[in-house]
């Protein structure tokens, strides 16, 4: 008898069913682990987790840039990744009330921002992060509502500052 494949199968018991990046917002740590699924599901069965690691790293850097926003180095969202990986299978090797009480907590961590701003600060009026990794002016209240409410989300390319900031590189 052939086997069927369900959404239950390929359903997390911490972060729910694989999905895409959201591309209006920066992603969660559950968004994060989401598309983790989605991109294993994607790929071939053979696939290593380093691979899937890279490809999902690949799409948050991508998403944060959009914002506009500098982040931490690629190896660097590498690991978070990883560890973020690590952690559930942690979970899943756990026995009965152990396992519910990390269910629970990596659950409720779920809905906090992947954060791989490469400044950390909080206030970014006494910020003294080098130049290069400081969040522009335009996207610090941005960052601080991704970070909070997320009532905010990333809208089309802004084309007059666009040309401002090109013309600042040149």
């Amino acid at each position: 008898m052939a086997s069927v494949t369900t959404r239950r199968s390929h359903t997390c018991p911490v972060y729910g069913l694989p999905s895409k990046l959201p591309d209006n917002q920066l992603p969660t740590v559950g968004d994060v682990m989401r598309y983790y699924m989605y991109v294993k599901d994607d790929l071939a069965s053979n696939t290593k987790s380093a691979e899937i690691i890279h490809i999902v790293s690949n799409g948050i850097v991508a998403l944060w840039q959009k914002a506009s926003i500098p982040t931490v180095s690629q190896r660097r969202v590498d690991q978070k990744v990883e560890t973020l990986h690590q952690a559930v299978r942690d979970i899943a090797k756990k026995k009965s009330n152990s396992k519910a009480a990390a269910v629970k907590t990596a659950t409720d961590d779920s809905s906090k921002l992947f954060d791989i701003s490469a400044c950390q600060c909080i206030d970014f009026a006494t910020c003294s992060c080098p130049r290069e990794i400081k969040v522009p002016v335009l996207e610090q209240e941005f960052l601080v509502d991704q970070r909070n409410c997320r009532k905010m989300i990333i809208g089309n390319v802004d084309t007059r500052e666009s040309r401002k900031l090109m013309k600042r590189t040149d």
